[in-house]
């Protein structure tokens, strides 16, 4: 009998070691998992920042993004504010992740800014502004563009402030 209760022991304690090495594997999975994920935010918040003080970046690898125009024009005689960005990408740009200083894919107010195709292998996004004060102050000073693989390019965003009601005059 004392055999048999001693088994059972050695049974249970090696069942107990084999859900322990099945957790820690799956704490470790979920780990990894998550540090990718935080790290694909940091990479755009810190493009945010260098687009910011004026840098101009793309990065190599299988997906490629290039930003061609990042512009905030703020038309105060029509009371317009809008925002235009253009760009090269062999990826789809409902994929790409758009950050500005206002947060992922969104202005100041946190309404949606989404890439849109713009031809083969290009992608735009024109927004003119509602329910935003028509001010430098609610444009963005610097973008990033993701793809999900963590290619990144950022760039500045030149901002155009117009007063004359015939700029072209």
């Amino acid at each position: 009998m004392k055999v048999h209760e001693q088994h059972k022991r050695r049974a249970a304690r090696g069942q107990g070691l084999a859900e322990y090495a099945l957790t820690l594997a799956l704490v470790g999975i979920v780990s990894i998992a998550a540090l990718f994920a935080l790290g694909l935010i940091i990479q755009r918040t810190l493009g945010v920042l260098g687009g910011s003080m004026g840098t101009k970046w793309e990065s190599g690898g299988d997906t490629v993004i290039e930003i061609t125009r990042a512009e905030c024009q703020v038309d105060i005689y029509r009371d317009i504010l809008g925002y235009y960005i253009q760009g090269n990408s062999n990826a789809d740009p409902a994929t790409l992740i758009l950050r500005t200083n206002f947060g992922d894919g969104v202005n100041r107010k946190g309404q949606e800014l989404l890439l849109e195709p713009d031809g083969a292998g290009k992608f735009k996004l024109e927004r003119v502004e509602t329910d935003v004060p028509v001010d430098a102050g609610n444009c963005p000073t610097g973008i990033a563009i993701q793809s999900r693989d963590g290619s990144l390019a950022i760039s500045p965003v030149r901002v155009r402030v117009f007063t004359d009601p015939f700029p072209d005059q």
